[in-house]
Formats: structure tokens, sequence, C-alpha cells
């Protein structure tokens, strides 16, 4: 979604809300900053008025000590007026970080894997921490500039006269207004287009170190070489022009800000001809007037370093407002599964009709398998169990409680999806292991373990549980961690499993224990395996196949194989 940068600035602007008096110091504190980083040229023509015998009453002496005590001060309010920016920056940024992941826990699974992993960590990390440049570079700046404009206008005015002082005004608007929107024109296309490819680059990143090993082992590095490398030229081709841009923008403002006051040097030079009119206060005049524009000429740079601001800050708006497509369940009813029936369910992807007919009922203590050809929304009939999308039609029930209107919460806590890859984190094995359950014992976890034969194996590691898994879990073959997975279930106590081909990329031998255990632990659970292995299917206690989106039941299957 497109917003104007007022728009976005308004939206960010609600966040220093609670702390808006620490902003208020700052520019109070800047304003003083800025005011004692002048006072020193304009002490300077205060002594040069006094010197061309100018009816000035201050000594020499209180000029330079003025002017040092101006010297000192200028550091120290610079420092504080920088500490509170950003210390209401990086406070700003952990909310906004908070809040973003709390969108995300909102947002549905089907939302959630319709966005590019790569692009949500840019979201997170790049895009927020983009913003420091607007809480601490940006708010404070604006108040600081129309305060130091408002008195220095009234003190141009007051020693020098309206002319300057109406000139002044003018040069304010040029470099203040004008310019920085000129600018912004001028770098918000290249800016947005910077960060959309700079995402997309981290998504291609990210999925090639993710699949690594796949590249090695097919010898398609060259092939990732060039892609990565075309990708890498794209981004710094923008950059480039990105830079160009800001580079002719600079160079826009340093022409106005020299013509600006070599006309106000012409205007002071034609005031001080006029009869009866001060040299020394017009010197002092123009003084004040050159300088005073630093906080103005902040405004005019403020666009090469806000593009980029903006369009970070409307990617997170785009977050913030997106919709679930399903809704969480927060005043239904909880549940404690003991069955599970669908009846006569119908589901599409848009016009894509997957699933035409499908009826199901399995009881705990029971293991239900479903076969049928690749695509042909075996998967997808898991997906809907986990209400990751709403049906079209028919009713999926929990123990006669259609699902629509039980509690997420409750729901999720039944239920326990093993898919055909087990991600593992980088980190321990009892770490990956308490995923499922951060508060489970060392006995829960070891047992756990034992009901999916994996305890022998990480007991014989030379860490055991605290072995690190690798990133991806590599450091684990494939079996390993399918048994963790299952091990991961077991401790999460759901009474209701589903599993995804989790037999498809491990060896027969591994096959058979995770068989073992999932048929020794079907006493207190209901376990559906999605398979298209008949060896894996052939435990089920009762069968379905799915063709043509139609689940049939298969009354006279192979004997229930003992493993």
């Amino acid at each position: 979604m497109h917003r104007k940068p007022l728009q976005v600035m308004r939206q960010l602007t609600k966040h220093v809300g609670p702390l808006s008096y620490i902003m208020a110091i700052a520019i109070l504190l800047g304003v003083l900053g800025h005011a004692t980083a002048a006072a020193i040229p304009i002490l300077g023509a205060v002594a040069v008025a006094k010197l061309i015998n100018n009816e000035v009453l201050i000594s020499y002496e209180l000029i330079i000590t003025l002017a040092i005590l101006c010297g000192i001060m200028r550091g120290v309010l610079r420092y504080f007026e920088q500490y509170l920016n950003h210390y209401i920056a990086f406070k700003l940024l952990a909310t906004l970080r908070n809040n973003a992941f709390d969108k995300l826990r909102e947002l549905d699974v089907a939302t959630l894997e319709d966005k590019k992993r790569g692009g949500l960590l840019t979201l997170i990390t790049s895009d927020i921490e983009t913003l420091e440049v607007f809480y601490a570079h940006t708010i404070s700046p604006v108040g600081i500039a129309i305060v130091i404009s408002v008195v220095s206008l009234s003190l141009i005015w007051a020693i020098a006269g309206f002319p300057l002082a109406l000139f002044a005004l003018f040069g304010d608007l040029i470099l203040g207004v004008l310019i920085p929107r000129i600018n912004h024109r001028r770098l918000s296309k290249s800016g947005v287009e910077y960060r959309k490819t700079l995402s997309e680059f981290n998504s291609r990143f990210l999925d090639t170190v993710s699949g690594i090993r796949e590249i090695v082992m097919k010898n398609a590095g060259s092939l990732k070489q060039k892609e990565v490398n075309e990708n890498s030229n794209k981004l710094l081709d923008i950059m480039k022009m990105q830079n160009v841009k800001i580079a002719r923008s600079n160079a826009l403002i340093q022409l106005c800000t020299a013509l600006i006051t070599v006309v106000a040097l012409l205007i002071s030079i034609t005031l001080m001809r006029q009869e009866g009119y001060s040299l020394g206060l017009a010197i002092i005049g123009f003084t004040i007037l050159i300088s005073t524009f630093g906080p103005v000429i902040a405004l005019s740079s403020l666009p090469a370093n806000l593009t980029q601001t903006l369009a970070s800050a409307n990617r997170l708006l785009d977050l913030m407002t997106e919709k679930a497509n399903i809704m969480n369940v927060i005043d239904g009813q909880n549940i404690d599964l003991e069955r599970v029936e669908i009846k006569n369910m119908k589901f599409s992807y848009g016009e894509d009709h997957i699933l035409n007919d499908v009826t199901l009922k399995i009881e705990k203590g029971q293991i239900a398998s479903i076969v049928g050809e690749s695509g042909s929304g075996k998967s997808t009939i898991l997906k809907l169990l986990l209400r990751e999308r709403d049906i079209n039609a028919g009713c999926i029930l929990y123990n006669e409680i259609n699902i629509q209107k039980i509690n997420t919460e409750s729901l999720l806590s039944n239920i326990t999806l093993i898919n055909q890859t087990t991600y593992l984190f980088d980190d321990t094995i009892e770490y990956n292991l308490k995923i499922a359950a951060p508060g489970a014992t060392e006995d829960e976890i070891i047992k756990a373990c034992k009901q999916a034969s994996i305890h022998e194996f990480i007991s014989s590691l030379e860490e055991g549980y605290k072995t690190r898994v690798g990133t991806l879990g590599d450091k684990l073959s494939t079996g390993e961690k399918q048994r963790i997975g299952l091990a991961r279930a077991f401790l999460r106590g759901s009474s209701l499993i589903l599993l995804d081909e989790p037999t498809s990329n491990v060896d027969a031998l591994n096959e058979c224990v995770i068989l073992r255990a999932l048929n020794e632990s079907k006493k207190d659970k209901a376990i559906i395996i999605v398979s298209h292995r008949e060896s894996t299917a052939a435990i089920a206690d009762v069968q379905y196949k799915l063709e043509n989106g139609i689940l049939y039941k298969i009354d006279n299957f192979a004997t229930h194989i003992d493993v």
C-alpha cells in the first residue's frame, strides 16, 4: 500500500506519545545548543560593531568570556540532546519490534507462508533499524528548526529591520520547505525500489544459504553464484543511482545556501548606504541570518535519509494493518480431544478445486492413513484439520464440536503436526525438544525420547542432550531429525498427531523405528498419517485413499503389519 509521506510520519509520530515529554526536553536542549553555537559568531559581530564606534555597552572581555562559555555549553547541550533523541529512538525501535512480532503471532499460518522469510527478516531487522533516522534525526531537528527560525527572524527584524527579516523568511522557506519537497520527489521512488530490492535479495540469499548442501551436491555452485551476482549488481545499480541523486540534492542545497548568503549580503550593504542606518547593526543582523541557517539547512538534507526510512516505515505499516485470513477464536469452547470427524468437506484455492468430498472418522487409540498421488490434496487435509484455512463446505468436528467454534489455543494444544522435514534450531537437542514444552523436566524429555526411540542415540553422544545440532540440524541425519520431531510430539502430549510423509526422507530401518514408536504410543492418541508409501500406510487401523478430490475408505486392505 502506497502512503503519502505525511501519512507515514503521522503514524510513526503516534508512537512517541508516552515519551513526548522527553522529546520536548530534547528539542529544548537542541534549541539552546543551536542558540549557543550561533551566539559565537554573533558575539564576534558585536565585537566588530563595538570596534567601529557603535554604542555597544558590553566590554571585549565579557564578549570573549561569553563566547568561550557558549562553546562549552554547545558541546554539553549537544551531547544531552543526542542522548535523549537516541534514547527515544531505541526505546521505540524495541516497541516496534515487539509490535511486529505480536502482529506476526496474530496472523494465521497460511498468511505467513505466503511471505518470504528473507523479506520478513529484512523487515524485523533492517527496516525497523532504519526508523532510527526518523525518531533520532527528524522529529527533534524539525522542532528545533521552527523555534530557531522564529527567534532569529524576530531578532533580525528588531536589530536590522524588516527588509532583511523578510528575506530571511524567504530563505527559510526555500531551504526548509521547497528544497525538501523537490529532493523528496527526486529520491522517493529509488528509495522504495532500494528497500524492495534489498528485501528480495535477502530472501534469495537466505534461500541459497539454506540450500547450500543441495547446491554443492548437485554441483550448481556456478549457477547460484551467477544468480547472486546478478541480484547484487541490481542492488548496487539502484544504490549508485540513489547516491547520484543524493549528491545532486546536496549540490542544490549548497548552491541555494550560497545564493541566499550573497543576496543577504547585498541587501545588508544596500541598507548600510541608507542614511541613519547603523553599519554595526547591519553586520549583526547579517551574522544572525547566516549563523541560524544551520537547522533549516538540516531540513533540506532530511529527504536523503528519510526516503529509505519512509519506505521502510511503509513496509512496516503494511504488516501492522494486514488482516489474517483466519481469525483466532477466543470466545469459543475448549476441548479435550477424544474423536475427530470430517463430513463431506469441500475446499478450493480460488478457482482450483482441491477437495470435493472428504469424509473421515478417527478416535483415540486409532491410526488412520491417507494415501494418494502427490498433489492430490493429502497435506491440505492436515492443514484444514489445524484450521490454517476455512473449508468451503461440509464440516470438521472435534468431539462433535465444529472446528470454527473451538478456541484456537485449545485446538492447537490438542494437535501436533509433524512435517516430512523437521526444522531444528541451531542450538542443543534439549533446547529443540523444549520448543514443544518449555517447562518439561529432564525425566519427561527422556521419556518422550524413549517413546521415539531416539534416547539411546542421544545418550551415546559426548554431550548428550546438550549436543548442538548445527544450522538446520546439519549435524544429524534425516532419520535422527525426524525422530527428534516425533519426540517433540510425544513431549507436547497432544491428543492428535498429524504426520505429513513422516518416512519419505528416511531409509527402511528408520521407517521401521518411527512406525513402531507410533504404534506403541497410539493408546492415548489419535494419529493420522499422510503417505505415499504402502509400508507406512499399512500400520493404520483405518485406511483412506484420496483420488480426484474424493476420500474413499478402504474396507479391504492389507493386514495390519507388525513393526
